[in-house]
């Protein structure tokens, strides 16, 4: 696949993980309230997105 588009699919699927989880885990009853839901969805979509990195960079390599 190319590099390219390779890039703009984790992407997209990143962005799209990242607005479900940000809708499902406020919804979700953990102790501490929403605040640490955003903070959960952040830390999801940043390790998601470092992960994809990581393999785009074997794929490309």
């Amino acid at each position: 696949m190319n590099a390219r588009m390779l890039d703009v699919a984790t992407g997209i699927t990143s962005l799209v993980l990242f607005v479900i989880v940000l809708i499902a885990l406020p919804a979700l009853p953990i102790p501490g309230g929403k605040g640490i839901a955003y903070v959960l969805a952040i830390a999801v979509y940043i390790a998601l997105m470092s992960g994809a990195g990581f393999l785009i960079r074997e794929k490309i390599a």
